[in-house]
């Protein structure tokens, strides 16, 4: 079983986690709620990796972002969710960060957007293969999705 507490570093429990995205979901209508509410349920879902040790296979292949692509395709303004750019303060010193500070909001939800599709992708050609190591890249999506909630409640 995974650490759950070095998952989710910074942030400290996954209740805490569904508070913040529920109190950023409340002031919202429309797109902008649509994706918060696709983004919280995927934190779920990994959760139910993290936490609970759910099939990885089966948590890939749920994770949603129909509401991200259908956002991407029709030039939503994701920066209009938070202006500015991820700061130092949002990394909160975690090393591996340190590449996104700098990064706007569309480019984070497009990175996540991305990655996700790679890994079911992955679990839909080959999922047997061990080189991909899905643990890692679903954990990487995790810790990114975090990055985005703490530069979106910045």
């Amino acid at each position: 079983m995974l650490d759950s507490a070095t998952i989710l570093k910074g942030i400290s429990t996954t209740a805490s986690v569904i508070s913040t995205l529920n109190a950023l979901i409340k002031g919202t209508k429309g797109d902008k709620r649509a994706l918060l509410l696709e983004l919280q349920g995927n934190i779920r879902l990994m959760v139910l990796y993290v936490d609970g040790g759910a099939p990885i296979d089966k948590v890939i292949k749920k994770l949603d972002v129909s509401r991200c692509k259908a956002a991407l395709e029709s030039n939503f303004k994701f920066n209009s969710l938070k202006r500015g750019k991820v700061s130092r303060a949002a990394t909160k010193g975690v090393p591996q960060y340190k590449a996104f500070v700098g990064w706007t909001t569309e480019q984070l939800f497009s990175s996540i957007y991305l990655k996700i599709r790679d890994l079911q992708n992955i679990v839909e050609i080959d999922p047997g293969n061990k080189r991909f190591r899905k643990n890692v890249r679903l954990l990487n999506v995790l810790k990114l999705m975090l990055l985005l909630l703490r530069h979106l409640r910045s």
